[in-house]
């Protein structure tokens, strides 16, 4: 899901068609003063109100081939993993982390 606060947020945005090789559905999200129609139809929409938020459009699924959705799940799990070794370096509480 990429998150468009502005018409300007949007233009300046040049990087999201590569966004695509790394999911298997894109949706934009916006607020109700962002005109919808500046959004591509071949992604998914959804309109957020501050108190909610609906799907207004489907995104089409590219499903992501097995060995790309392994390889994004392990740099996911090592960078998890790097962070909280920094926090636990750094003597931060980690909640969650406790071993019974």
């Amino acid at each position: 899901m990429e998150i468009k606060s502005s018409i300007e947020d949007w233009k300046a945005d040049h990087k999201w068609p590569e966004y695509r090789a790394y999911c298997d559905r894109l949706f934009f999200a916006t607020h109700p003063a962002v005109p919808r129609e500046i959004f591509p139809e071949e992604c998914g929409f959804i309109l957020s109100d501050g108190y909610g938020a609906e799907i207004l459009r489907e995104a089409p699924e590219h499903r992501l081939a097995g060995a790309t959705r392994k390889a994004l799940m392990l740099r996911f799990a090592r960078a998890g993993a790097a962070r909280l070794m920094a926090a636990e370096l750094a003597g931060l509480d980690v909640p969650g982390t406790e071993i019974d």
